[in-house]
């Protein structure tokens, strides 16, 4: 989350974020992950194979025990949810990682 402010306050300097924010925050880094694992693949076949080949990465501003996970049949990376609820002062999980 020190992460995501600090970035925040640099790049957002109108003041408080949003969802949206979060969100696009965390596609940008798993597009960033995908980006770390072509670093030595030069070939535009090579990228694609290698955007289609992220296993267990997790990034910062998702939630413990969640993790991205793509292949050459799966496409879609979130696979995997946490249910939380608010206790009246903050939100709280309250379950270990869904599949489905």
């Amino acid at each position: 989350m020190k992460g995501y402010q600090a970035w925040a306050e640099k790049y957002y300097p109108r003041g408080k974020t949003n969802a949206l924010g979060v969100a696009g925050y965390t596609a940008a880094q798993g597009v960033g992950a995908g980006a770390e694992t072509m670093r030595q693949r030069f070939v535009a076949r090579q990228h694609h194979e290698a955007g289609r080949s992220l296993h267990e990465v997790s990034l910062p501003m998702m939630l413990p025990g969640t993790t991205l996970h793509t292949s050459a049949t799966e496409r879609f990376p979130m696979k995997q949810l946490r249910l939380m609820r608010f206790n009246g002062e903050r939100w709280v999980i309250f379950t270990e990682p869904q599949s489905g």
